[in-house]
């Protein structure tokens, strides 16, 4: 998709990517929701509709926040969120759920904390 983009001389902005690539995803949904909801006659559909549902709306809203996000900062800014985001779902699932953190993985924590104090720092 890049290719033809640059090949016409058009640039794309994050949110033109995910307008063009959502319909081609949409192309594998009717496979999966008939093998899923009605190979045994909806009972699948009636009992995981509301959560499937919700699930489909926090994609949409975080595909919406990517692009933003990617539009109004840097790559590097998008990155350190990341690394940011990696952290906390690992501390967080430390807390709540009693998840052992390994010595590696500490050491991989504390580095990247490091490195994105000192690349902010600046």
């Amino acid at each position: 998709m890049e290719e033809i983009l640059h090949q016409l001389r058009l640039v794309a902005f994050p949110i033109s990517y995910r307008v063009l690539y959502i319909p081609g995803g949409a192309g594998f949904l009717p496979s999966t929701v008939f093998d899923w909801f009605l190979r045994d006659g909806g009972k699948k559909r009636q009992a995981h509709w509301p959560v499937i549902f919700l699930n489909a709306l926090n994609a949409f809203a975080l595909n919406l926040i990517i692009a933003t996000t990617l539009k109004r900062l840097s790559a590097v800014a998008f990155v350190i969120i990341g690394i940011v985001k990696d952290s906390v779902i690992v501390a967080t699932s430390s807390l709540v759920f009693g998840d052992h953190i390994s010595a590696q993985q500490q050491v991989g924590h504390s580095v990247s904390k490091m490195s994105i104090l000192k690349a902010t720092a600046r």
